[in-house]
């Protein structure tokens, strides 16, 4: 299987995920190496551009803008897309701690908004699935 920067990048990352996403660290890791398992980048590239976080850790990462920039940027549609809200472009993030007694929901209407953690299980909230 090809090796692609992408593909680098993805393993790279693994290592970061406790750091960088807390409690969604297990759900995401598996994820992403089923997505490396996967023939192409498009696999991939779907499971990085759902979470921002992990898209903002790849564009920080020098030299990948080229590469990577099919991920959306906070106000592409979809995945997340909030029409419902009323707010074009909107991204919705929920609480998908398995255990969470409460889940809670954010619409991020810019990107100027921090994504907050939820209330009941103090985990970062992450992008709904689409």
């Amino acid at each position: 299987m090809e090796t692609t920067r992408l593909r680098v990048l993805a393993r790279e990352l693994l290592s970061a995920l406790p750091r960088l996403v807390g409690a969604d660290a297990g759900r995401i890791d598996h994820e992403i190496r089923q997505a490396l398992t996967a023939s192409g980048d498009e696999a991939l590239r779907r499971v990085l551009a759902a979470d921002d976080r992990l898209v903002a850790w790849i564009r920080a990462r020098s030299g990948v803008e080229d590469e990577y920039r099919a991920l959306p940027s906070g106000y592409s549609t979809p995945p997340g897309r909030v029409e419902a809200a009323g707010v074009s472009g909107a991204i919705l993030f929920t609480c998908r701690t398995a255990n969470c007694p409460a889940p809670e929901s954010f619409v991020r209407r810019n990107l100027r908004q921090v994504v907050p953690y939820c209330t009941s299980c103090n985990c970062l909230l992450s992008r709904a699935p689409s």
